[in-house]
């Protein structure tokens, strides 16, 4: 599949570790299942991928610590199959 952003690269499967900022801390979530373009570096994540990263982010808040690195676990065996391609 065509990059959505540049239209230039073909998206490649990979693990990516993804850095976000909620309410004062910074979560990490590693091995998240995406595709990249290898132009433009554009990382395109499916429905059910990005509900499981953003139910990681809100469990992560308030948890007391300034960084919380949390590894990405499918919870269905499509997210599992994707993660592995």
């Amino acid at each position: 599949m065509k990059c959505p952003s540049c239209a230039r690269g073909e998206l490649e499967p990979r693990l990516v570790d993804l850095v976000e900022r909620w309410q004062r801390q910074r979560v990490i979530i590693k091995d998240v299942p995406a595709d990249v373009c290898p132009e433009c570096g554009e990382h395109v994540y499916t429905g059910e991928t990005a509900d499981r990263v953003n139910e990681l982010i809100r469990s992560s808040v308030g948890v007391g610590v300034e960084v919380v690195i949390r590894r990405f676990v499918p919870k269905s065996e499509d997210e599992l199959v994707a993660a592995m391609r």
